[in-house]
């Protein structure tokens, strides 16, 4: 597939449902290896920071690593506007692959030279390296005091090399799925409906009909002021064209006992006018194409819609 800024292929725009274009542009191996320079002189810092020994707060500068590198591939993906799951999944992993790789040069380089600047010095050369610093598992095993103290270091070094791997992967893909706006090579602003609106009591007859007419979406949608315990609600995302993606879910009232989280369920089961909601089976559609010159103008349609339908209760 031909790579771009913007535009997109007629079966794209003809789908129903948003799906990532699978395009990467040009800048996004930029902004990739920007990311991977700021990231070496932190895999150097961590490494450094764990020498020559394990030591308690070893875990918490795992953790910190991990997260950088997850934020990392997070902002490739944005700032490079990366639209393929897979190619920002790989490109994740190859960031957290080439972070652990450097920390492990720099870790050997500390333990042979305790000054900064010179380790700094001797790590740059140990990653040309590559022979000495693969070995050097192998011989810290080997010279280990037992067979189990081997084991432990295998499995640590594992987890390790896990946290840099996985989160960077799994950041950078969610973020390549999320809605882009390829009229326009923007990404799309999420704009969460402060509105509960009727209970959709068929969804699949409505999914149906939207799929066909996704303008009927004016008509389904019947907003209210009212708290009921069946509703439904509305998430867009705002494209700055004339094309927005929309999901509604449909959600109902929970019992206290059956929230998941303990200790919200105890709180609530002490306050009788709390009510808690959980949504009721999938959306009725995730991320339909629907037509909107102005989502602002909508909103407030529909916040106008459910103020005059209060009013009258109100009144009465």
């Amino acid at each position: 597939m031909k790579q771009g800024e913007h535009g997109s292929s007629h079966d794209l725009m003809r789908a129903a449902y948003f799906s990532p274009s699978l395009r990467v542009v040009p800048r996004a191996k930029v902004v990739f290896a920007a990311a991977l320079a700021l990231t070496l002189p932190l895999a150097w810092l961590y490494a450094w920071s764990t020498a020559p020994t394990p030591s308690m707060p070893d875990p918490l500068y795992t953790i910190g690593l991990s997260a950088w590198l997850a934020l990392a591939a997070n902002r490739v993906a944005a700032w490079g506007k990366v639209r393929h799951p897979r190619w920002m999944g790989r490109a994740g992993a190859a960031l957290g692959l080439v972070a652990w790789y450097v920390q492990w040069a720099a870790w050997g380089a500390c333990l042979i030279q305790p000054d900064a600047l010179l380790s700094a010095l001797a790590a740059a050369y140990m990653c040309l390296r590559p022979d000495v610093v693969l070995a050097a598992p192998a011989l810290i095993v080997a010279n280990g005091p037992s067979v189990v103290d081997g084991v432990a270091r295998i499995v640590v070094w594992l987890v390790e090399l896990a946290a840099c791997v996985i989160p960077p992967a799994l950041a950078g893909a969610a973020r390549a799925r999320k809605p882009f706006c390829e009229q326009t090579g923007t990404w799309a602003e999420e704009v969460h409906v402060p509105l509960q609106f009727h209970f959709i009591d068929d969804p699949e007859g409505v999914r149906r009909r939207l799929e066909r007419d996704p303008s009927a979406v004016l008509s389904i949608l019947v907003p209210h002021a009212d708290e009921v315990p069946l509703f439904a609600e509305v998430t867009i995302h705002r494209c700055r064209g004339n094309e927005s993606l929309i999901t509604i879910c449909n959600f109902g009232a929970i019992r206290p006992e059956d929230v998941p989280i303990p200790e919200i369920a105890n709180a609530a089961a002490l306050a009788d006018d709390v009510r808690h909601y959980a949504q009721i089976d999938e959306p009725v559609v995730e991320l339909l194409r629907f037509p909107v010159d102005d989502v602002d103008a909508l909103v407030r349609r529909w916040e106008q819609a459910a103020a005059a339908r209060s009013a009258p209760a109100s009144a009465g």
